[in-house]
């Protein structure tokens, strides 16, 4: 019912808004998208539209991380975790394994111009143990907030506004 007189073009714009402001009591509407939404929707400026219990966007993924995609998102992190975990270890075995080459096989490969192959190799695993473990951490890091913004029940944005009133009242309390 609603979507036809939306698309009605007898009916103004805002004579559609106050009728579905009528309609929808129970519902917010947002300006912007010119549109019915939850009272726990928000609207992305970076996506244009807004998003159910929105959570937050996120830049990596240029995307609204809310109530339809928030498990996809865990997920996503998870994925990224372990599969950096993997790497590292892949790369620490790797490195194990070449360290404890007895000298004679490593004069073998001298002799065989394959060491600086190893040293190569070396190295960049060393490089992409390091960058898997600075990965490691962010992801670890991202999923302990997440579970802990669970467990109070907030989202990313509601903590972040919640922060942002606390230290507007601190200053304020400085202020006077």
């Amino acid at each position: 019912n609603t979507e036809k007189i939306i698309n009605d073009p007898k009916i103004s714009k805002k004579e559609n808004k106050n009728y579905i402001l009528e309609i929808n009591k129970n519902l917010d509407f947002c300006i912007i998208c010119c549109s019915n939404i939850k009272s726990s929707s928000k609207h992305c400026k970076a996506c244009n539209r807004c998003t159910d219990i929105f959570d937050h966007h996120c830049s990596w993924l240029n995307n609204c991380i809310g109530k339809v995609n928030y498990t996809f998102f865990v997920i996503y992190l998870i994925s990224n975790l372990i599969t950096s975990l993997f790497s590292l270890v892949i790369g620490l075995v790797y490195s194990i394994l070449v360290i404890k080459l007895n000298k004679d096989e490593l004069e073998k490969k001298r002799e065989e111009h394959q060491f600086d192959k190893d040293k190569i190799y070396s190295i960049m695993t060393i490089c992409f143990s390091v960058l898997d473990s600075v990965i490691i951490f962010n992801m670890g890091y991202l999923l302990i907030v997440h579970w802990w913004l669970k467990c109070k029940g907030l989202t990313t944005y509601d903590y972040i506004v919640q922060n942002e009133e606390k230290l507007k009242e601190s200053q304020a309390n400085k202020e006077s």
